[in-house]
């Protein structure tokens, strides 16, 4: 019986699978109506094999042997910085929580001194403040951004500024400029039988940024396909075939200074699914520069204090069907780049290596403070601290059970340095 239903179970995926050949390879009006859920049934092995297996995007990630054979790794000496732990924020001086108060969701920032603290939870940003009478946090203010996503590239500057990526529905914003150029988009992917993005089920993905002000007030927001369109850049978006989501922004972080092309205020962009970094300026609405690669779907872009741009490059092969068959180009994977507007070179910045299998295929992110530098590698859920000079560093991930997996606990996230 068993081999029976083994010999079935095979029979049917294969038939499936060159069924799903033929219907994806073979566009007829007459398979239209059946493709979309034939192409669902036939990928649903390999759906299943990348969240239970693989360990990619889900909640119980497989920790690396390299960091499971080796418990408590040493700390980085002269490394210093907040984390969020269980919800209660911490330094690496401290033994105790900084704050009495458990922190829902997740914490974007902290600046210990003036007792303020900011977050993201059910679908708002919010500000706490420290109380002087009994030292618990208070909340300032909350502002609603439903539509906010990629936490890990949210940054809250000096000032408290909020600049975070966003996407527009396709219910909201086809009253702007670029409403009749989504309108097209959406009915080109619709005709195509292009399976919809799966958190709203729009047809077409347009993804945005917004800034938000110390007191909680929106000051700016703006779409990125209204941005290429304006910019005469719309090419880059269909040019090398329309996927639903072909932007899938995920950081935005403002320049402090201004160096050469670069002014104080831009706002440098990562746009993953295109493998480019764009260099934004909201005050003339302006693309000041842009350059797609050697990196490949990175993630994190950040300037340094020299404006130079760095970045978590993820280095992935992957392809514009579904976003679902991605591989590593070569044996080291992941890396951090930098790279110099002013001249176009780009280099990798080492000095920071690593065991094997500590990489992550989706999310990832860095961060560089004088010699120190901080990775998060999300598939994996590990986190590391770098000495640059010295090559010394840290790995730390949660509890794992018997299988290597993440065990029910929240695991230590850097905060800021």
């Amino acid at each position: 019986m068993f081999f029976k239903t083994l010999f079935v179970t095979s029979f049917f995926i294969v038939s499936l699978s060159f069924t799903a050949f033929a219907v994806r390879h073979i566009h007829h009006p007459a398979l239209a109506a059946i493709r979309t859920p034939l192409l669902t049934l036939a990928d649903l092995p390999v759906e299943l094999f990348r969240h239970l297996k693989s360990g990619l995007e889900t909640s119980r990630p497989s920790i690396p042997e390299s960091v499971r054979s080796k418990r408590f790794w040493d700390e980085v000496e002269g490394a210093e910085y907040y984390y969020s732990k269980a919800g209660y924020i911490f330094h690496t001086k401290e033994d105790s929580p900084l704050f009495d108060t458990k922190i829902e969701g997740n914490v974007l920032r902290v600046f210990w001194e003036e007792g303020i603290v900011y977050s993201y939870y059910e679908q708002s940003f919010r500000k706490f403040r420290r109380r002087e009478t009994d030292g618990a946090l208070e909340q300032i203010w909350s502002f609603e951004a439903p539509y906010a996503h990629h936490l890990q590239g949210v940054h809250v500057d000096d000032t408290g500024r909020i600049y975070y990526p966003l996407y527009f529905p396709e219910n909201i914003g086809n009253e702007k400029p670029n409403g009749a150029l989504k309108k097209q988009y959406a009915a080109v992917l619709k005709e195509d039988q292009a399976p919809p993005y799966d958190k709203t089920f729009d047809q077409y993905r347009d993804d945005g940024f917004g800034i938000i002000s110390p007191d909680g007030k929106l000051l700016y927001s703006e779409s990125l396909t209204a941005i290429f369109e304006a910019s005469d850049m719309a090419a880059y978006i269909h040019g090398s075939g329309l996927e639903v989501d072909p932007f899938h922004l995920n950081s935005v972080y403002p320049a402090a200074s201004g160096v050469g092309l670069v002014q104080t205020g831009d706002l440098l962009l990562s746009l993953r699914h295109m493998s480019m970094v764009l260099v934004y300026r909201p005050s003339e609405k302006l693309v000041v520069l842009y350059k797609v690669g050697p990196w490949a779907n990175q993630h994190s872009a950040k300037f340094d204090e020299d404006g130079n741009i760095y970045l978590f490059d993820n280095n992935l092969i992957e392809s514009a069907y579904r976003r679902r068959r991605e591989k590593d180009p070569d044996a080291l994977s992941n890396r951090v780049l930098r790279f110099d507007p002013q001249t176009g070179f780009v280099t990798e910045i080492v000095g920071c290596s690593r065991p094997n299998d500590v990489q992550t295929a989706t999310g990832g992110s860095v961060e560089i403070s004088g010699n120190f530098m901080s990775l998060s590698f999300s598939n994996v859920a590990t986190e590391m601290i770098c000495n640059m000079k010295t090559g010394r560093f840290s790995l730390r991930s949660p509890n794992w059970d018997d299988s290597g997996r993440v065990a029910d606990s929240e695991p230590r996230t850097f905060l800021h340095f």
